[in-house]
Formats: structure tokens, sequence, C-alpha cells
């Protein structure tokens, strides 16, 4: 009978989220099993945490409920004397038997030494349950305190209420009260321990030694806070150290700020920060304050103890906080490398016409040499190498020329558009920056267009004149046409598309270039002996230096012309109905399609069609990557969205006032 009874009251446990509270304190028993008496603290902790049925006025997001039933459960106890001794001698039992030195060292902090590593094992906890351990309190932790709610009701524990806690667990028992402090504070001093030789692995190891001031290892803070704590005499040059090591963090910080960020030193400096206010923190509680102040701190640490607990086993937090200097770095190189794709006056705005002439030129034989792939009839995957060879090799040629592609400008200008949003406050200058880039835009893509539609159709005309025959099939030159049919086809996703990967082809290249500069390759190219040898110092120098600075758009050239390549071979593979639909290609191939057909066989209904679908495109294709850059950009600076919405009001009142100042420039800048 006892078996059914217990299975039936655990089913109702299950099926409404909490037991009963007079069944639950009147399980209290601690001569049963740890397991047992685990499961009956979360049944506990669980009930304090369950909302209630009856209506009441309190705040459960911040709380304030559970602080309440945690009142509610204080005073019960002390009206019913034999469930109060049963239940403080339970969670007494518990706290003695189970080890909190992992619950002290590990809960919250990362685990592993790298970031790959931390990654896998949060991903893997995800879907494998960790094998029971009860002796060891930070599982038994982590088991209880399971919801972020119970963040808030932790810290909002009062003094008075905390030491009438502490009152039941000793229950007037000086030998039981001795034990369990002097349990606790055991595993507070090889949790400290642990941590300090964590920090000093960490601190001493190349990665950060290399980024501060030369020094002899006995002299390093993260040498002497180890030897301090081992020795556990006098502590009072505890926090000088402690602080010693944090302005040493922050001095790899400002390092890789303007040499490049590397996700692996980020997350050695983060497990350096948290194992460090750890410390502190444990310090404090072993008698570095008084007693009524402890008190305070207890509830304070516990409740950060379940935040961080939460916050680290999630591979999104994980992700987030070790990619935004990385994030921000790249957006930095890339506005920065979006500088010169923005026109300030006429002159510039003709010089942005005529390069992007240029790249329009060059556009025609990357269209050429497109069709006549598709006519090998490659292997999917070859026919994606011969087309990345072709895109990459094309786009290359204009970079090292000096000519621009008009879609690549959007996803480099905006971060360099988010860059004035956090330098400066005036709105001016926004708005101003705003035209600029609009204007810069409208003549790259002027010149891009206005040079691949004539010459397609001149290169049309001239291979017929000399091959007598057509670049393009009457049956390729109708299937380009219908293709571009905005509405019967999927040529706006495909412009979506496209927009995405010119925004991925950026953010590539951008990280290339942290890559380089993390790395110091310039620097090594420069003073390499054999090259300087070979070349002579001062070309090596002026290498390097271009390498420096065309890295970002080298690899920016390689990763677009691979997505474009390969984007639709990976779709075909897995039989999705996707391409990738670049506006100036595509303005070339409608062109070689129109040339191509007989008079009497053009169709200018379709072929209308076609040019509405090209505009489509062309929208897509700026509008996409500029939009995923400026909140990329916004993120990784950290400016607020209410600004951003204000800023774009100031904008549309411009235009509304001056239109033709969004794409025309001035004769010189005011």
């Amino acid at each position: 009978m006892t078996f059914f009874k217990n299975l039936r009251q655990r089913w109702i446990t299950f099926a409404t989220g909490r037991a009963d509270l007079s069944y639950i304190l009147g399980k209290a028993d601690p001569k049963v099993s740890l397991a047992e008496r685990i499961y009956w603290l979360e049944q506990l902790i669980g009930w304090i945490r369950s909302s209630t049925q009856v209506a009441h006025g309190f705040d459960t997001d911040s709380g304030q409920l559970h602080s309440v039933r945690i009142k509610f459960l204080v005073q019960l106890l002390d009206r019913q004397p034999e469930w109060k001794s049963k239940v403080g001698a339970t969670i007494r039992s518990i706290l003695i038997e189970s080890s909190g030195v992992s619950l002290f060292s590990q809960i919250g902090l990362s685990q592993e030494t790298g970031f790959l590593g931390e990654g896998l094992r949060r991903l893997s906890k995800k879907f494998l349950p960790d094998a029971p351990r009860e002796s060891d309190l930070s599982q038994v932790f982590a088991r209880v305190f399971t919801s972020p709610s119970d963040v808030h009701w932790v810290k909002n524990i009062s003094t008075d209420l905390a030491q009438h806690i502490f009152a039941i667990l000793i229950i007037d028992d000086e030998n039981a009260g001795a034990e369990l402090l002097k349990s606790i504070a055991s595993d507070m001093i090889d949790a400290m321990y642990i941590l300090a030789s964590r920090v000093e692995a960490l601190g001493l190891s190349l990665e950060i030694r290399s980024r501060v001031p030369q020094k002899r290892v006995s002299e390093s803070p993260f040498f002497k806070l180890n030897r301090l704590i081992k020795s556990f005499g006098e502590m009072d040059a505890l926090p000088d150290v402690i602080t010693a090591c944090r302005i040493e963090i922050a001095q790899v910080y400002d390092h890789i700020e303007t040499s490049g960020v590397s996700v692996a030193v980020v997350f050695k400096l983060d497990t350096l920060e948290t194992s460090l206010f750890r410390i502190e923190v444990l310090a404090q509680l072993l008698g570095k304050i008084s007693a009524d102040s402890q008190k305070k701190v207890v509830p304070l640490f516990l409740g950060d103890l379940v935040e961080e607990n939460i916050k680290k086993n999630s591979v999104t937090e994980l992700i987030v906080t070790q990619f935004h200097l990385l994030a921000k770095k790249i957006v930095e190189r890339t506005g920065a490398s979006g500088e010169h794709y923005i026109a300030r006056d006429r002159k510039e705005w003709l010089e942005m016409f005529a390069s992007a002439f240029g790249g329009g030129l060059i556009t025609v034989l990357t269209t050429v040499n497109k069709y006549l792939i598709f006519r090998l009839e490659l292997a999917f995957f070859f026919e994606g190498v011969f087309h990345w060879i072709n895109y990459s090799g094309c786009f290359l040629a204009m970079q090292f020329l000096g000519f621009t592609l008009a879609t690549k400008q959007p996803s480099a200008t905006a971060p360099a558009l988010a860059g004035k949003l956090k330098d400066t406050g005036k709105v001016d200058e926004f708005v101003n920056e705003v035209i600029r880039i609009i204007r810069s835009q409208f003549a790259a893509a002027v010149g891009n267009i206005g040079a691949v539609i004539p010459g397609c159709i001149i290169f049309g005309l001239l291979y017929r004149t000399v091959f007598h025959s057509e670049v393009l099939t009457e049956k390729e030159a109708h299937h380009i046409i219908q293709s571009l049919h905005p509405f019967k086809t999927l040529t706006i996703l495909h412009g979506a598309v496209t927009g995405v990967v010119l925004w991925f082809s950026s953010i590539a290249g951008g990280w290339l270039e942290n890559w380089v500069v993390f790395h110091r390759l310039p620097e090594a190219l420069a003073r390499n002996g054999n090259l300087n040898r070979l070349f002579g110092a001062e070309k090596c120098r002026k290498f390097a230096n271009r390498c420096l600075h065309g890295t970002s758009s080298f690899g920016m050239n390689v990763v677009l012309g691979f997505l474009l390549a390969f984007v639709p071979v990976m779709a075909k593979f897995f039989g999705l109905p996707i391409e990738a639909k670049h506006v100036t290609l595509s303005s070339g191939a409608l062109s070689f399609a129109v040339v191509s057909l007989p008079f009497e066989l053009r169709e200018a209904k379709s072929i209308g069609f076609a040019c509405l679908g090209i505009c489509f495109i062309l929208v897509l294709n700026f509008g996409v990557s500029f939009i995923l850059a400026l909140v990329v950009a916004q993120r990784a600076r950290q400016v607020e969205s209410f600004r951003i919405r204000a800023l774009l009001v100031a904008v549309k009142q411009r235009f509304i006032k001056h239109p033709f100042a969004f794409l025309f420039a001035p004769v010189t800048e005011k």
C-alpha cells in the first residue's frame, strides 16, 4: 500500500507541478538514503517555486510571491516543532554528507579550458543526462534550482529570514551547527585552491603573457595569487593581488582591441574574470567581513550561483559572450574597408561611377563564362568549382584593377554608418552619412548596370558577326527571360538569398583580416629573412602593407564567388528550388537573352516583367545585405534600437526636403 501511495503522490506532483506542503514536511527524514533526501528537497523547493491557485496581489516575476511562501513555511515550522526538527536535520545532513567543492569551484564557471570543448560539453548536456552523484552538492544544486525565476526569490531573501532559516538548520544544537559550518568552510577552502591553480595556469599561458608587458613569472600577480591562497595564512594582501590580476586582464583586452581578436583568448579572459570574482566572494564568506554582513551576502551568492549555473549551461550564452568582441572587431574592420566606398563630393561620386563602370565591363566576361560553363554539362561539384573560379577570378580582377562591384557596398558601408551612431550624437551628421552612402550606392549601381547592359549587347552583336551565331540559343534566351518574372518564379526569394550571401561574404572578409592581424602575418612577411634576401626589405614591407589592407576585400571576393557558385549546387543536391540571383549578372544575362533572340520573337511584355524582376533583385540584393550588416553592427557596437528609429525619421524628413541630394553629390561637400 505504501508503494502505491507514494506512486500516487508522485503522479500528483508530476501532473500538478507541486505536492501538498503538509505531505512534503511530513516526509522529512534524515535517516533515509541520501538519494531520497535529495528528492524530498526537490519537492520542497518545487513547492516554493510553484504558483498558487488562490487570488493574490504579489508579483510572481520579481520573486515576491516566493518570498511570501518561504515566510509562510518558516512560520509553519515554528508552530510545528517536530516538523521543524526533522526538516532542519534533513537539510543539514544533505549539506554535510555532500561535497561542496565542485559547487563552489565549478557551478557557474566554464569547466573546460577551451571554447570548443566547453561548447561541446554544454551541447552534450542538452541530450545526455549527468550520471547521478548524490554526494556532489553541485549536482544537487543543479537539480534543485532549475528555473530562471529561482534567481529572484533566492536573492530577495532578507537578512532576518536568512537568519531564521539558519536557525532551523541548527535547532539550537551548537555541535550540529559547528559541524555544518566546518564542513562548508573546508569545501570553500578546497574550492579556492582549485580556482587559484586554474587562474595561475590561465594567467601564465602564452596567449595571456604575450599580450602584457614582459615580466618574470615570479612577478606575475597570477603566480602570487596561487601562492598566497595555498599558504592561506595572512590574507590581507589578497584584494591587492586580485586587483593586479584584473589590471593585467584589462591590458590584454586593450591589446586585442588593436591587434585582432581570438575567441580562445576571450574565453580565457572570461574564465579568469569569473574565477577571480568567485575567489573574492569565497574569501569574504570565510571571514573577511562581519557575521551580520555574511547573512546578507549568502542569499546574493546563492542567487548568483543559480543565475550563473543556468547561463553557463546555455550554448547560446556561450556563443554570444565569446563572439561579442570578435563580432565587434569584424564589424570595425569591415566598416573601415567600407569607408572608401563612400563618395563625399562630385569628384569622388564620378570616380565611383567610373570604377563601377569598369566593374560592369568585367561582369560582361563573367556572364559569358557562366553560360559557357553551363554548356559543359559537368557534374554538380565540378560545375560549382568552375563557377567559383569564374566569379572569384573576376571579382579579384576588379579589386586589383581598382574597379567596384556595387552589391559589395551595402554590407561594407552599413558598419561604417553604425560607427557614426556610436561616435557622435549629432543627428545632422548621421543624416549626411546616410545621404553619402545612398548616393554612392546609386553611382555604383548605375555604373555597373550602365556598363553591363550595353557591354553585353555589343558583345552579342560582335559574336554574331564573327561566329555567325548567337551567344545564347533561343531556348536559353527564353528560359532566362521567363526565370526573371517576379511573380511567376521565385525571383524575389532568390534576390533575398543573394542579399544574405553578400552580407555573409563581408563578414568572412572582416574575419579574415582580423585573423591576419591577430597572427601578425604582415609583420612576419615583412621581416622574413628569405623573402628580404630575395626581393629586398622595401618590397617586402610594401607587399606586407598591401596584404594588410587588401585582406578583407580578398576574403570577401573569394567567399562571395564560392557562395554564388555553390549555393545553387547545394540546393540542387537537396532538391531545393534556390538560386543566387545577382543584379549585375542577371542584367547581363537578360541583355544577352534579348540580343540573342530574333526581333520577331522578342515579347515586350515578358521582357518588361523580366526588367521588373531585375528591379526587385536590385532592391533585395542591396536592402537585405545592408539591413543585416546594420543590425549586426548595431548589436556589436551596442547601439540602442530606439536611437536608430529616431534617426531614420530625420532621414525621411531630409528626403522630403531634398530628394535629389540622395542621388547626386554636390561639387564640394559643405
